[in-house]
């Protein structure tokens, strides 16, 4: 089959979690023979970067990356955000996907590559599949996390003032074309988790919504055993963390909890925004400790030599793939009791889940006193990361998801 990943960010030009699950599926569609393209926006990721560095990246040869262009960055983006169309974007997309004949599109995070305007979409192919996979909230929050003026969850819509305060544009095009209202011109939406399954289930009715969890490669825990892994050898034991350093993230409430740790440092890992608010936040802490964006190999060997792995989220993540790669590494977790996280740990048994300072607390302490409590949890993350979010099992339900559409 041909498949093209159309999304925002991708490979060098990325952030995060959504790029890594395109590039994690590309690759395994290739080993199974089908044809994939990715079609991304580097334009939306130079706009946006400010500090942030551009990724190590090296797309398999077999891949097929097309870059969407414009010369003018600035004003080619602010026509996507404000008008939700596909705009000077048209051209390229329209060739692309009439010449190719994919039998699969399958649309990622698209808010800044074309928006709902990408459904609209058509190719020369007599039954092409449209789905999308909602690794944020951009259907329902035109800030995309569902998080109101930078300091709590969104209960009640704000938008207008919520986007202003963050310096955005406001998009009055989702008064008039709601992005929700435009799924009808999908064959599904595919969701992570059972949380964001739910979320889209009670907003919309129409479209069918499945449940595809993401994966990790089968081969991702052989990432942890270099033999210069120098994690292995750090001088004290420690926690890890890591992520886009920005306040949902919740880094700023997990750093005060390292005063009840005097023995033990806290590893975060990562970069962004709030680097120099959290390095201020912690300068009388000399038991924290942030190490930067890490490739994937780093990152398996910080998890893998961790007491636990912590994930403060104070926003609704769609799913929580830190916590993945921690279990494929046999390391328990520590996560935050919103959004889609306490499923992982409902699921695997490999953690703990807390509401409160105290709870957290609670939590290290236990993980970091008994050995065989630690051994116990991470054994159970690693048999559930084979069993529910393993490579093999994620594309089997991806191709029963595509069998059930055809």
């Amino acid at each position: 089959m041909k498949f093209a990943m159309v999304t925002t960010f991708f490979g060098e030009h990325s952030f995060g979690g959504d790029a890594a699950y395109v590039d994690r599926l590309a690759r395994s569609l290739l080993d199974h023979g089908h044809s994939v393209d990715v079609i991304y926006s580097p334009d939306s990721f130079d706009l946006l970067r400010k500090s942030h560095p551009f990724r190590t990246y090296e797309p398999p040869e077999s891949l097929s990356v097309f870059k969407l262009h414009y010369p003018l960055k600035r004003l080619s983006q602010l026509m996507v955000h404000q008008t939700g169309k596909t705009c000077f974007y048209s051209s390229q997309l329209k060739r692309l996907i009439h010449q190719n004949k994919y039998d699969v599109i399958h649309f990622h995070n698209i808010s800044l590559a074309g928006g709902p305007g990408l459904f609209s979409l058509e190719s020369g192919s007599k039954r092409m599949i449209k789905i999308m996979t909602t690794h944020e909230h951009w259907l329902l929050c035109p800030l995309s996390l569902l998080w109101k003026y930078n300091r709590q969850v969104c209960e009640s819509k704000a938008c207008y003032r919520c986007t202003f305060r963050a310096g955005r544009p406001p998009q009055f095009w989702r008064i008039f074309s709601p992005p929700l209202q435009k799924l009808a011109k999908l064959d599904a939406l595919i969701c992570p988790s059972l949380f964001t399954k739910n979320l889209y289930s009670n907003t919309f009715l129409g479209t069918p919504i499945y449940q595809l969890p993401y994966c990790l490669p089968n081969d991702w825990p052989k990432h942890s055993e270099s033999d210069q892994n120098p994690y292995s050898v750090w001088p004290r034991p420690y926690f890890a963390a890591a992520g886009r350093l920005v306040k949902p993230k919740g880094f700023l409430n997990l750093i005060p909890a390292m005063q009840d740790f005097p023995d033990y440092d806290l590893l975060i890992a990562g970069t962004g925004p709030l680097e120099e608010e959290l390095k201020h936040k912690a300068r009388n802490q000399p038991n924290v400790h942030f190490i930067g964006l890490l490739s994937e190999e780093e990152l398996a060997a910080l998890f893998k030599s961790a007491m636990a792995v912590i994930m403060p989220s104070l926003f609704y993540e769609t799913f929580g793939y830190v916590a993945l790669e921690a279990f494929s590494v046999k390391t328990p977790v520590i996560l935050n009791n919103i959004g889609a996280l306490p499923e992982l740990v409902e699921k695997s048994g490999a953690g703990f889940v807390y509401k409160t300072e105290v709870q957290l607390i609670e939590a290290m302490k236990n993980l970091s006193k008994h050995k065989s409590l630690r051994q116990e949890m991470g054994e159970k993350g690693w048999q559930s990361w084979q069993k529910y979010w393993s490579e093999s099992t994620h594309l089997e339900m991806y191709f029963k998801i595509l069998k059930d559409l055809q």
